[in-house]
């Protein structure tokens, strides 16, 4: 990949993943939102370019997937856990109320096997809400797996077509947002706009995106298009509730990406390119920690300190705090990314050589029978 567009695409995971935890402390309207979409695309987009380029086989890119998502979600459920249980009754007057804490055992499963929201489960992983966009691009995972690497035509279709019956209505109804990230990379391949048209799709539909913002797009969507078809089928959308709106928004983005993508394609480098790279390699993190680090923060503040006259800027210092802590997290997360990685492949391969094992022998005895 063209360093320059490396080094764009890592500052866009960093400006979604800041605007998911800023967005959320400071009352942004619809943008946290609009951000997770964003992540859609972008994954879609780097899904598809390391399965071109790097996970040349099914085996391969499951290993990556699960090494990548594990080393991450499962320090987020605990810590969602230890926070939702020890910090509860320290939490500030007048703050959401924490998830409740019955059947334990079953949420932790439920969150562990990313099916939260699969079909008419509705089941937040405690009390860290950015985890359901997690769930959702699990599935998007499996279901590109099974659809990309099988050589029969018959199994991508009928895998396919189970994937897309387990994962039900409210995630499928996101995954056109994915896919476009998938569309904008294969297109990229065999066409990229020049430089100066690139400009200009980057130029229009960012300022496309930044002009529906005045408008309450989502309430209108969740409320008039996506509400009745609720009433109507008796399904619940939830964090899917505008997906019609998602699907605009998705179609922007994967447009000013090819744009941006055309216009830094003769570009070798960019400055800030080891910066982009730092907080990059932290955005997952930052994603999955920030909503219970942001509630442990605020409950060990004093109690003068929400009566300082400067109290209103406190949302914001807090989520400075946090993102210190999510890094800091990031460097242990991201070390053990690797170590899984090694154990699924040394796991895989043993596995391979017992099989392998196994049918010579059975061979040899079929030879002296």
């Amino acid at each position: 990949m063209n360093p320059a567009i490396s080094t764009y695409l890592d500052a866009l995971r960093v400006i979604a993943a800041g605007t998911v935890l800023f967005g959320h402390a400071l009352g942004w309207r619809t943008l946290p939102h609009d951000a997770v979409i964003l992540f859609f695309v972008l994954s879609g987009y780097l899904i598809s370019y390391t399965a071109a380029e790097r996970d040349l086989t099914g085996s391969q890119y499951a290993i990556n997937r699960i090494a990548r998502i594990a080393t991450v979600a499962i320090p987020a459920i605990i810590l969602g856990i230890l926070v939702d249980i020890y910090v509860r009754p320290l939490w500030p007057r007048g703050w959401p109320d924490f998830a409740p804490l019955d059947q334990m055992a079953k949420t932790i499963a439920i969150c562990v096997t990313m099916t939260s929201y699969v079909w008419d489960n509705s089941y937040p992983c405690f009390s860290n809400a950015p985890y359901w966009s997690l769930t959702y691009e699990v599935w998007y995972y499996a279901l590109f797996g099974v659809v990309f690497y099988p050589k029969s035509r018959r199994t991508k279709l009928l895998a396919g077509g189970i994937a897309l019956i387990l994962m039900g209505p409210k995630i499928a109804a996101l995954l056109p947002c994915w896919l476009a990230g998938v569309a904008t990379f294969h297109i990229q391949r065999s066409w990229r706009p020049s430089r100066s048209f690139g400009l200009l799709l980057a130029g229009t539909t960012l300022a496309i995106f930044l002009l529906m913002q005045i408008f309450p797009l989502y309430e209108f969507t969740a409320l008039q298009i996506v509400g009745p078809l609720s009433i109507a089928t008796g399904y619940p959308f939830y964090s899917s509730n505008a997906f019609p709106l998602d699907w605009l928004t998705a179609g922007l983005f994967a447009a000013n990406m090819l744009g941006m993508i055309g216009m830094l394609g003769a570009t070798s480098h960019l400055p800030g390119t080891s910066l982009a790279r730092i907080f990059a390699g932290a955005t997952f993190s930052i994603y999955l920690f920030s909503a219970p680090l942001t509630k442990l923060v605020s409950a060990l503040l004093p109690a003068w300190a929400y009566q300082l006259p400067g109290r209103h800027g406190l949302p914001l210092a807090v989520s400075l705090v946090v993102l210190g802590l999510a890094m800091t997290l990031s460097l242990i997360t991201e070390k053990q990314k690797d170590r899984t990685r090694a154990f699924l492949n040394w796991l895989v391969s043993r596995s391979r050589d017992r099989l392998a094992a196994r049918r010579t022998t059975a061979a040899s005895q079929r030879a002296l029978m």
